[in-house]
């Protein structure tokens, strides 16, 4: 696997588009081939070569099924190193709309009548930020502009993030 890219292990196009259902089930046949109790008890077969295959086989798909990981994978694979410590948001009113979204979530009335509404607009907010910066990242990604397609990460990570919080604050509201 190691001269090979995810992409190319997987059988799918090397892009950020790529059909989820083709490379899960790419993934779960592999992982069918791969799976140490397969090869248990066979003497012409190492182990441990077999366990750390599978190892790489879960990370190349947790890497590809996950769209902010796919898009830092596609910069590596470019030569272009995305350290997500470093990056920074250079937009102000882009970080005060992430600051008012993530107050609106705070300040949720856990007795309003209509919290599942609030958490589902919530949801739909940072589902359509994340749509918008895949949809950023590729653009930049497909004409090499480096800068645009890792500030196109750090805002997919805002909208990760997001969705996180309101994970964590419906289970604050409803004590999950």
């Amino acid at each position: 696997m190691s001269s090979r890219t995810h992409f190319e292990w997987f059988s799918i196009p090397h892009s950020f588009d790529i059909d989820l259902q083709v490379l899960r089930s790419a993934y779960l046949e592999l992982q069918k081939q791969l799976h140490p109790d397969r090869s248990a008890g066979q003497e012409a077969i190492d182990q441990n070569q077999v366990v750390r295959l599978n190892s790489q086989l879960n990370d190349a798909y947790d890497r590809l099924k996950d769209p902010v990981k796919r898009a830092i994978y596609l910069l590596e694979l470019a030569g272009i190193n995305y350290d997500a410590d470093r990056q920074t948001q250079d937009d102000p009113s882009y970080l005060m709309q992430q600051l008012e979204i993530r107050e609106e979530l705070a300040d949720l009335d856990p007795d309003a009548a209509n919290i599942d509404t609030e958490f589902a607009r919530f949801r739909a907010i940072a589902q359509d930020h994340l749509e918008e910066q895949c949809e950023a990242f590729k653009s930049a990604y497909e004409v090499q502009d480096w800068q645009a397609a890792a500030s196109a990460i750090g805002r997919m990570m805002f909208a990760d993030k997001l969705n996180r919080d309101i994970n964590e604050r419906e289970e604050q509201i409803f004590d999950f």
